[in-house]
């Protein structure tokens, strides 16, 4: 019985070695290799971690109707998807919520300039019956670190502020507002499967980030840019969209003949 079963086992293990063999599969050397991949995910995250931490300036690659943008400095879907499932924030009936931009800030930072008085979806679908202008939406979470720096360093920018006020209609949307949203006739729910509206979903083409800077020329389609801005770096942006540049030259060209002033 046990030549029989030492025989059963000298003869798997010539198998397994003809297999390994042929294949030229080591389980040695899989092993160190699947560590290695996994090391090299790891720090792939944690290098993406800390950049997300920094501000960095956002490129944008535009033309005309179609923008892609690279920004790192968001809170990522992925990062998202792991934080804890929060309690819904008190939302008006709208979906909208009118905020000042300088809310939280210092006193030295609020002092001077004008307040940006923000529209909920509502009211700016109301101004654009009677004067067309380009949205702006502020696309934001109430958990969104980055959002709030936002608010207080760029939107409670005197310049910014004033800007934002007589060429656009600004909005500031909760995407993961509760209440069911219009917009050209067309109803937006909050999602479950996304934990956000349905309105955020399509703004964003599904990609969502914050804080996310939504721009929708009129007659267009919402241009998304994630990530914090600055002053200096919302200026070139705004300005191709507010002097109505979007629909005659390429974002490139403008550009290159830009000359900021903020």
């Amino acid at each position: 019985m046990q030549k029989s079963k030492g025989l059963f086992l000298l003869k798997r293990a010539l198998i397994l070695g003809l297999v390994l063999a042929i294949t030229g599969w080591n389980p040695v050397v899989h092993e160190a290799r699947g560590l290695t991949e996994k090391k090299a995910r790891n720090d792939a995250f944690d290098e993406g971690y800390e950049r997300s931490s920094v501000p960095t300036l956002c490129v944008l690659r535009q033309r005309i109707t179609f923008a892609q943008i690279l920004c790192r400095n968001t809170i990522s879907g992925a990062q998202r998807a792991a934080m804890p499932v929060r309690a819904a924030a008190v939302i008006p009936a709208d979906g909208g919520q009118r905020v000042e931009a300088n809310a939280g800030a210092s006193a030295e930072e609020t002092t001077a300039g004008p307040v940006l008085t923000w529209m909920n979806l509502e009211e700016a679908s109301g101004k654009l019956q009677k004067e067309r202008r380009p949205i702006l939406i502020d696309l934001y979470t109430t958990w969104c670190g980055w959002c709030r720096q936002m608010d207080k360093k760029t939107y409670s920018n005197k310049q910014v502020a004033a800007y934002l006020q007589e060429k656009f209609y600004p909005v500031k949307l909760d995407a993961e507002t509760r209440a069911v949203l219009n917009w050209k006739g067309k109803e937006y729910r909050f999602n479950a499967g996304y934990r956000s509206n349905e309105f955020a979903v399509y703004l964003t083409h599904g990609k969502l980030e914050f804080p996310t800077t939504i721009i929708i020329p009129p007659g267009g389609e919402p241009q998304a840019i994630p990530g914090y801005m600055e002053p200096k770096e919302l200026e070139l942006l705004v300005k191709y969209f507010g002097e109505g540049k979007y629909d005659k030259v390429s974002f490139d060209e403008y550009q290159k003949s830009f000359r900021p002033s903020w």
